[in-house]
């Protein structure tokens, strides 16, 4: 339930590192509600809207925390756009040739999404983890 709350607390942080769990815990509580609040007028307009903004900053640190731009996020993009423009001309071959590119893009997102984090700093802040990159983090300190 932290990890949920602690993307509330930055929804507007687009720039920074965030780990598997939190992004996956976030998912898992999103889901849960959203299955809650699916029967109850207006709720289940207004969550979806509510929960879009933090949703995307999470995913965007995600990817900076395996060390992707944010950009990626659009990678289903233009074959969505491809099947919707070819669905709707009634094109359904090409409708199908949009899915699948869209589809792959969905796939390379879950990858990035389930890749462990870049050991050390990259180019958008320091690990999340606490790793240094050294290994020292991992180290226990002994008292004799």
């Amino acid at each position: 339930m932290n990890e949920f709350l602690k993307a509330w607390k930055n929804p507007f942080d687009f720039s920074s590192r965030s780990r598997r769990k939190d992004y996956w815990m976030f998912a898992l509580i999103n889901f849960l509600v959203s299955l809650l609040v699916a029967f109850i007028p207006l709720v289940n307009v207004i969550y979806p809207l509510a929960v879009l903004v933090p949703q995307l900053a999470l995913a965007v640190r995600r990817l900076h925390d395996v060390g992707k731009s944010g950009w990626w996020l659009l990678c289903p993009l233009p074959g969505a756009i491809i099947a919707g423009f070819a669905a709707f001309n009634q094109s359904y071959e090409l409708a199908f040739v949009g899915a699948g590119l869209a589809a792959i893009g969905g796939i390379a997102l879950f990858v990035f999404s389930v890749m462990d984090s870049q050991p050390g700093p990259n180019q958008y802040g320091d690990n999340p983890k606490g790793n240094s990159g050294d290994g020292s983090a991992n180290q226990e300190t002994v008292i004799a």
